[in-house]
């Protein structure tokens, strides 16, 4: 089977030099991948950049992501429906920034803020739900494959009373 597996630690960027990023060893993704390797299942294996655990000899990452906005480019390229299986143990953000101000109420940009300032207030929004767009993408394969079939049994019956 073919099996995608998501692992490591995923951030967002505040500005072009800070980010907020949970913490992964990406331990978990690579033990999975290992076991199903093992299990002679073909792996995909999508690895953050900020995973601190080693790969082992012979399994490779073919996609690195560091933000969780690279990781949803990399899922709007990839065709999930020659997934077998998706796995997804990485530790994605929860929240994503929303605006930046310095302590006058002035907005900062998302270019690298000064390190004068005497402190930044962060506004913060939901981030992106990666799995629920992994559930909408696979629900629409699902969906097309029961037209496809219906439309199949359809044109099977049809020729079948000529």
């Amino acid at each position: 089977m073919e099996v995608l597996l998501i692992a490591g630690p995923a951030s967002v960027a505040l500005d072009r030099a800070r980010m907020l990023a949970n913490f992964s060893t990406g331990k978990t993704g690579v033990v999975l991948a290992e076991t199903l390797r093992k299990h002679r299942h073909h792996i995909t294996f999508w690895y953050g950049t900020g995973a601190t655990y080693p790969l082992p000899t012979g399994l490779h990452s073919s996609e690195r992501f560091q933000t969780i906005h690279d990781l949803e480019k990399l899922l709007q390229k990839t065709d999930l429906g020659k997934f077998g299986g998706i796995l997804l143990p990485a530790a994605l953000p929860d929240y994503d920034l929303a605006s930046a101000h310095d302590m006058a109420g002035n907005k900062l940009s998302r270019d690298k803020w000064p390190g004068h300032l005497e402190g930044v207030r962060l506004e913060l929004k939901p981030a992106p739900r990666v799995l629920n767009k992994i559930r909408l993408i696979l629900l629409l394969y699902h969906q097309m494959f029961r037209l496809y079939c219906q439309m199949f049994l359809q044109q099977a019956q049809a020729s079948r009373q000529m």
